[in-house]
């Protein structure tokens, strides 16, 4: 939650690498563009279902773009 709340809000306190535990997840099994445009579709389903407005939005913008970071980093 911390990592969400950072991203929507700007607070300080998610210290970790997110690319590094998406790397290590990967190389045990491989993370593929279906995995991160499947939890996309339910991430933007599940924001649309209980929130409305700016920050929404805004949530999802940026999980798009976290998500394509993602799959350009982690191979």
């Amino acid at each position: 939650m911390d990592f969400w709340e950072q991203q929507l809000f700007r607070t300080i306190g998610y210290k970790k690498n997110v690319i590094e535990i998406h790397q290590h997840l990967h190389d045990q099994k491989e993370i593929e563009k279906l995995h991160f445009d499947t939890w996309l579709s339910l991430f933007n389903t599940v924001v649309d279902d209980n929130f409305h407005g700016i920050n929404a939005n805004l949530i999802k913008t940026r999980a798009l773009s976290i998500a394509t970071v993602l799959q350009l980093k982690v191979k």
